[in-house]
């Protein structure tokens, strides 16, 4: 009765021609009052949020902005009958983005049709875009990350004129990547922020919670400050907090001693970060950019930008323009205190 697509690297499910059959005979065994032993499925999967994530936007802590653009988004489109504007969701890798494009298919009632740009093939793309003009929600998720091939048939597939009844969703952490036409395919750009400490706090308690993870109120601080605040990496420390954790609830202190023994520090700051404020200091000789600090550190260079936004964040390094990025005095220090 339902069949599995597997579309750019994920699964999405739908129902097959029988199924469509034995779903309209069940509307008809409602509207006469007969008894049913068939339940009705839902032509393709819905989105199910993770343990402590929320199912409304009302419910998402923080990301004003975010909240109050697709509120109005989705409130015209009910009171204009109009297919919501498509949306553009920009911001750090792990703040959320799939987890918003989520909760819209909630909001709306409608399907999730999820594609990972770097992996999807031009028939999937097409093949996806056929399953959501039966209505659903469009994520498009990494973007940038399309080839050519496939922005060009995007250029075609949400032009506005010819859209049809899906919603869709783009995701990038890199705005300025895509090109403008492209661009103005998602008239609703909707920029994400990082969380304050307070708020990933929050985050941390609630799925601690629903994940059945004991934790003292030292501890949800410890997390939420190792994570630097961002969601994707609050869930990964929460499962190693599992991990090392007991009968009682577990502490900051035994969460920094597993954090030492892990190569990092009470800042989250890791082995490879610590190596990048060293090459800075002592081998740059001024500011450097990610091509040269990826070639002589054998990094990735998309891992060196990561790395870097991180050490920004806590004020250890600076970016200086195109001459690249320089150490701080704080970097400097930080160094220092770490007898680096």
């Amino acid at each position: 009765m339902i069949e599995r697509r597997r579309l750019g690297g994920k699964g999405i499910y739908r129902r097959t021609d029988l199924g469509s059959i034995a779903a309209n005979e069940v509307l008809l065994m409602d509207k006469f009052g007969f008894p049913k032993t068939v339940i009705e499925a839902e032509t393709m999967v819905q989105w199910e949020p993770e343990p402590g994530a929320p199912r409304t936007l009302d419910a998402l802590i923080g990301q004003e902005t975010a909240k109050y653009l697709i509120s109005k988004n989705l409130k015209w489109s009910r009171n204009s009958g109009e297919v919501p504007a498509s949306m553009l969701l920009y911001g750090p890798s792990g703040i959320g983005k799939t987890m918003i494009a989520g909760i819209i298919s909630l909001e709306m009632e409608l399907p999730f049709i999820s594609l990972s740009m770097a992996e999807v093939s031009y028939p999937e793309l097409v093949e996806a875009i056929e399953l959501a003009q039966e209505g659903a929600v469009l994520f498009l998720d990494e973007l940038q990350a399309a080839n050519k091939r496939i922005k060009d048939a995007l250029l075609v597939q949400l032009d506005p004129s010819s859209r049809g009844n899906f919603v869709a969703i783009g995701a990038t952490t890199d705005p300025g990547a895509l090109s403008q036409p492209l661009r103005r395919r998602f008239p609703l750009e909707i920029p994400l922020s990082e969380y304050s400490l307070t708020e990933a706090e929050e985050l941390t308690r609630l799925r601690a919670d629903a994940e059945g993870i004991s934790l003292d109120d030292s501890a949800v601080y410890a997390i939420a400050r190792a994570a630097r605040s961002n969601p994707s990496k609050i869930a990964r420390l929460l499962l190693e907090a599992q991990m090392i954790g007991g009968s009682e609830p577990l502490g900051a202190g035994d969460f920094h001693s597993h954090l030492k023994m892990t190569g990092r520090d009470p800042r989250g700051i890791d082995i490879n970060e610590m190596e990048i404020l060293v090459f800075l200091r002592d081998e740059a000789m001024g500011p450097a950019g990610m091509n040269k600090m990826s070639e002589v550190l054998g990094l990735d260079r998309k891992f060196v930008g990561e790395k870097l936004r991180n050490l920004r964040r806590e004020g250890l390094v600076q970016n200086m323009g195109r001459a690249g990025h320089a150490i701080t005095s704080s970097g400097r220090m930080y160094l220092s205190d770490n007898g680096q």
